[in-house]
C-alpha cells in the first residue's frame, strides 16, 4: 500500500511538472544591441564630393530613427536602434567590394547601401547576392543588372528606362507638344550612358512611329566619347551644322565644364542642355558660373519638395552644412535609409531573407515622394527636372512641384 502511495504521488508529480513544461511560455529571443546596416563612400578620390553628401543622407536618417527610438523588430517586441557601419572606398570598385565583404563577415550587416556612381555600385551587385545580403542602392543607373535575376538588388533611384525619357515630356509641356525638336545625344562609352541613350531613341522611334515621322523628336547627331575627354569641339562643331537644339549627354563634371566652355568658343546655342551627373555635382559649375547657368537635369530628390519628412531632413542638415542647403545626394541616401528602416520593420525580423521578402513588396511615402518597387528591383518614383538659375539649383518641372520658372530656350551667349 505504501508503495503505491508512493507510486501515485510519484505521477502526480510528473504529470504537474510536465504540464508546466507544456504550458510554460517559450522565452523571447533576446533583442540584439543594435540594427547594423552597411556600406562604402567615396569619401576621397574623383567622387568624394558627392559621396560626402550622401553621407550626410544616411547619417541624418539614421539619426532621425534613432532620436524616435530606433525600428521597431516583432520578433524581439521592441524597438531597436540602427548601427551604421561606413568605409571609405576612396572612389576605387575594387576596394569597395573588399569592405564589402569585410561588412558581411566581420560586421554581419543585415543589410547594405551603396557606394556613390555607377561605376562602384556595379561592382557590387554580385557581393550582395553571394552573401544573401539585400543591398539598396541610389546612384546607380545601370538599367542591365536587373535584368540579370538577382534577387537581392534594390535601387529607389531613376533609371534609364522608363525614367530619362521623362525628360522628353518635360521639353514637350514646357515648349509645346507639337513642337518638333532636333536632338544630339553626345553619351560617354559607359554602360549607365548606353542604356539611358537605347531608351531615349526607342522612345523616339515610338512617337515617329504615332506621329507619321512627324513626331516631336528628331536624333540628328549621335556621338560617343572615351571617359575623360577634355576635347569636344568636333563634336560640338557637328551639332551646330546639324541645328540640333536639345543636347543630351551624360559626362562627369569636368566632362561637362569642357563642354559648355567649347560650345561657348564655337557659339553653339541649344535651347536645352541636359547633363546627367556633370549638373547634379554641388561644385557645378565652379568659379565659372556663367558656363553652368541653364543647364539642367533629372533628379529624385531636391530640396523644397512638399513630402513628409522633409522639413526635418532640411533642418538637420543645414546645421552640417553651416546653414547652406542641402544638395541631392543627401536626399537620395535619406531615401535608401528609409526603404530598409521600412523593410525590417514590415520583416519583422533580421533575418536576411526575410529583409529581402519585405523589400520586394515596398510601397511607401518617402522624402522623395511616394515610391513602389518593381520586380526587377527598380523603383516606380517622381523625378524632378531641374535647372541652374542665377547660381541655384531650382526644380523648374512638373509644374506643381516647381519652385521656378524653366528657362527655355537658354539665352544666347551674347546675352549672357
Amino acid at each position: 500500500m505504501e508503495g503505491q502511495a508512493t507510486g501515485k504521488i510519484f505521477t502526480a508529480l510528473l504529470a504537474m511538472v510536465l504540464v508546466l513544461f507544456w504550458v510554460a511560455p517559450v522565452p523571447a529571443a533576446t533583442a540584439p544591441d543594435q540594427i547594423v546596416i552597411g556600406c562604402t563612400l567615396p569619401l576621397t578620390g574623383r567622387f568624394a564630393g558627392n559621396g560626402i553628401e550622401v553621407k550626410d543622407g544616411y547619417e541624418i536618417a539614421v539619426q532621425h530613427i534613432n532620436e524616435d527610438g530606433g525600428i521597431f523588430v516583432k520578433e524581439f517586441g521592441k524597438k531597436i536602434p540602427v548601427k551604421l557601419v561606413m568605409y571609405n572606398d576612396e572612389s576605387d570598385p575594387q576596394k569597395a567590394v573588399t569592405r564589402y565583404e569585410k561588412m558581411n563577415t566581420d560586421e554581419k550587416v543585415v543589410a547594405y547601401l551603396g557606394s556613390f556612381s555607377t561605376t562602384i555600385n556595379a561592382s557590387l551587385v554580385a557581393i550582395a547576392e553571394k552573401n544573401k545580403v539585400p543591398i539598396v542602392i541610389s546612384h546607380f543607373g545601370q538599367l542591365r543588372p536587373h535584368k540579370q535575376g538577382y534577387k537581392y538588388l534594390f535601387s529607389p533611384f531613376h533609371k534609364a528606362s522608363p525614367d530619362h525619357p521623362k525628360l522628353l515630356d518635360a521639353i514637350a509641356e514646357i515648349f509645346g507638344k507639337e513642337s518638333v525638336k532636333t536632338v544630339a545625344f553626345v553619351m560617354s562609352r559607359s554602360e549607365a550612358a548606353f542604356d539611358e541613350l537605347a531608351e531615349f531613341k526607342a522612345r523616339i522611334a515610338k512617337e515617329g512611329q504615332y506621329k507619321d515621322k512627324e513626331g516631336n523628336f528628331k536624333t540628328v547627331v549621335e556621338e560617343t566619347y572615351p571617359l575623360g575627354a577634355t576635347d569636344f569641339s568636333m563634336i560640338i562643331a557637328k551639332c551646330k551644322a546639324a541645328g540640333a537644339q536639345v543636347w543630351i549627354s551624360h559626362p562627369t563634371p569636368p566632362e561637362g565644364m569642357a563642354m559648355m566652355r567649347q560650345m561657348k568658343e564655337l557659339n553653339y546655342n541649344p535651347q536645352v542642355v541636359d547633363m546627367t551627373q556633370a549638373s547634379s555635382d554641388r561644385g557645378w559649375p565652379g568659379g565659372q558660373h556663367e558656363l553652368g547657368e541653364y543647364v539642367s537635369t533629372l533628379e529624385a530628390w531636391i530640396p523644397g519638395l512638399p513630402w513628409p519628412g522633409n522639413t526635418r531632413l532640411l533642418a538637420d542638415a543645414k546645421k552640417r552644412l553651416a546653414g547652406k542647403m542641402p544638395w541631392c545626394g543627401v536626399g537620395t541616401g535619406y531615401v535608401d535609409v528609409q526603404v530598409v528602416a521600412n523593410a525590417i520593420e514590415r520583416a519583422g525580423s533580421l533575418d536576411r531573407d526575410k529583409i529581402r521578402d519585405a523589400l520586394a513588396k515596398t510601397e511607401m511615402m518617402t522624402v522623395g515622394g511616394p515610391v513602389k518597387v518593381r520586380p526587377d528591383g527598380t523603383f516606380e518614383l517622381n523625378v524632378y527636372l531641374c535647372q541652374w538659375q542665377k547660381g541655384t539649383y531650382v526644380p523648374v518641372w512638373p509644374k506643381k512641384y516647381a519652385v521656378a520658372k524653366p528657362i527655355f530656350p537658354m539665352p544666347q551667349w551674347s546675352e549672357r
